[in-house]
Order: structure tokens, then C-alpha cells, then sequence
């Protein structure tokens, strides 16, 4: 399974004016300057790629969730937005503003306030301004997505699909894949997550395409971990990608999740879609306690295992290697 989208938005004028509404200075902010710091290290580290590479090179994020589950797919998420290593200086500041006219919640209008404001300064839509600065500030919340409160990540990862562009030749890509438990019983799991990133890959690659009406010159691919994507080329055979006319580099990137903003919004997006495919497994395969357990071997869920029985979902051969000593499973 894949999903993709494609993003390109131009900037059609500043977010911001002396004549917009103004919050309180004194209000507890929800996004820290530890929120703009560690969003900041992000988005600096993809930026120094940036700046080694070809002006047109396009750099693509990749990270898996669900590698220790013993129920469920592996998923792979894959990243490229140019705004966070082109033009991250511009959307830091942009950022900046938002978080200044940011209250602990939302900034609070009333029905006149939004009335006469609207008049005053020939606005559109107030509202919809403020929801773009809402997201805006949501982004600050990107880290490794196991820091991401699962509350505040479904926010997150909107917000990833709306970055804003700052010149028309800027772009958004991505890539959400998974594989199968009964793909990882018959493969393993390490074949798993590389063909899984693969795809990831032809898909970004068809996005450009589609967008530009032609494939990238050179890309960049941002590993999460101590490996790259092995026989790459092997992969690729039969596939959209030329690699005679495309040159593709690799860079492991240990804990990268943490350290590279392309690969914390891989991360984020596709644990946003592993957990929410396991709560739908959850309503079809009912005791097993997906909706909260999102397939890990946690003591309930082995008892459910060995009450129940095993799914479809369920990895027989992750279960056979499991030292259980107080449950005979299998």
C-alpha cells in the first residue's frame, strides 16, 4: 500500500502587518523557545546537505516504525520539502511570528472583534489567517516522533502537508508505504523496511516528474540509521528511475529521527498512519488491544495471543523467537 501527495504553493503575500490583531503580551506560550531551538537544529543539519549539494539536488528523508512489533505492518515514511533545507531561514521566521501572536491556546476573536477587524483592513477571511498561523506553529512541535505527544502528532503531520513555499519552483513530497506481516514472515524485516523504502522512493520520484515534467538530475537520500538502502540499483531495476540519467547518494544517519527535520517528518508520518491502520485492525480483530498496544508484544497482548489465538496481522516468526516464560505460545 502507498499513499503520496504533492505539494507546491507560492506565497502570495506576508502573513503578517502592524494592522493585524495583536495577542497579549503577557500569556503563557504553548511552544517554547526549547520548541523553536530544537526545530531550528532540524532544519540547520538538512540545510548543511543543502549547501554540500547541487542547487537542484532533491533530498528525501526516510525513516520506518513498527520494526519490533509482533502484529501489524512495517511502515516507511519518505520526506522532501525544499522549504526546510532551501528556504529554512525564511520559514523559521515565519514561524518566529506566529509563535509571537500565539496564546497558551488560540488567539480568542469574538464574532464583533473578527467583524469590525475584517472592515477596518479589507480581509478576506480572518479565520482562515489565523488557522494558516495555527499550523505554522504546530511544526514546532517536530521531533523524533516517539517524543511527539500522540495527542498534539495527528496536528503535526498536517501541518507537514502544508509547509509553505516561498518561491514557485519550491515543493512538498512524500510517501507513506507499508509491507505486510505475512511479506515480513516470508522476507524478514530488514528486507522488508529497504523495499519498502524503495518504493517510497519511485513514488517521490514519480511526483517530481508529474510536477516538473521531468526526473531530478541528482537526489539525496537521508537514511534514518547505521545502514543505507543495500543494492539500490538492483532495487530499481524495471522501475521509473534511470539511474544512467539520475545520480542517487545515500547518508546513514544514526538517530536521525532526532537530528535531520526530513527524516523526524518521515517518522511522524508514518507512525500517524501505522497507529491509525491498528486501530482499524483493532474494530476488525476486537481483544487484542491494538488500539492502544499499535501491535507490540506488551504483556496483554501476549495473553490475548495465547486466548485467542493468531491473525492475519500477527508476525508468526517474530512470535516464535519470543522468550515467553510464563506464557506457552505457539
Amino acid at each position: 500500500m502507498s499513499l503520496a501527495k504533492t505539494k507546491k504553493k507560492k506565497r502570495q503575500r506576508k502573513l503578517y502587518s502592524e494592522a493585524r490583531p495583536r495577542a497579549r503580551k503577557n500569556y503563557h506560550q504553548a511552544y517554547t523557545e526549547k520548541h523553536f531551538a530544537t526545530l531550528s537544529k532540524l532544519l540547520i543539519f538538512d540545510q548543511q546537505f543543502y549547501l554540500d549539494s547541487a542547487q537542484d539536488t532533491l533530498i528525501i528523508g526516510l525513516d520506518e516504525v513498527g520494526r519490533g512489533c509482533v502484529a501489524g505492518p512495517v511502515c516507511t515514511g519518505a520526506y522532501s520539502c525544499s522549504s526546510f533545507y532551501g528556504a529554512s531561514q525564511d520559514l523559521l521566521a515565519e514561524i518566529k511570528s506566529a509563535r509571537q501572536l500565539m496564546s497558551g491556546d488560540f488567539i480568542s476573536l469574538s464574532e464583533k472583534d473578527l467583524y469590525y477587524t475584517e472592515t477596518i483592513i479589507n480581509e478576506d477571511s480572518i479565520e482562515e489567517e489565523l488557522e494558516e498561523v495555527d499550523a505554522l506553529c504546530a511544526l514546532l512541535l517536530l521531533d523524533d516522533s516517539k517524543k511527539v505527544p500522540k495527542a498534539k502528532r495527528e496536528n503535526l503531520c498536517r501541518s507537514l502537508l502544508d509547509v509553505p513555499c516561498f518561491e514557485s519552483q519550491n515543493h512538498l513530497f512524500y510517501s507513506i508505504n507499508q509491507q505486510s506481516a505475512k511479506y515480513i514472515d516470508g522476507n524478514g524485516i530488514v528486507p522488508a523496511i529497504w523495499q519498502s523504502m524503495t518504493e517510497n522512493l519511485i513514488n517521490i520520484v514519480k511526483q517530481y516528474s508529474d510536477l516538473y515534467h521531468q526526473n531530478p538530475n541528482e537526489i539525496l537520500l537521508l537514511v534514518d540509521g547505521r545502514h543505507i538502502i543495500p543494492d539500490l540499483a538492483e532495487r530499481l531495476k524495471g522501475s521509473i528511475i534511470d539511474l544512467s540519467q539520475i545520480t542517487i547518494r545515500q547518508e546513514n544517519i544514526v538517530k536521525g529521527d532526532s537530528q535531520s527535520s526530513l527524516i523526524a517528518a518521515a517518522s511522524n508520518l508514518a507512525k500517524s498512519h501505522r497507529d491509525d491502520y491498528m486501530k482499524e485492525q483493532a474494530l476488525k480483530y476486537p481483544g487484542y488491544l491494538w488500539e492502544n498496544n499499535v501491535g507490540y508484544g506488551t504483556a496483554k497482548h501476549l495473553v490475548a495471543i495465547e486466548n485467542n489465538g493468531l491473525t492475519d496481522e500477527h508476525r508468526n516468526t517474530f512470535l516464535t523467537k519470543r522468550q515467553c516464560d510464563q506464557l506457552q505460545i505457539l
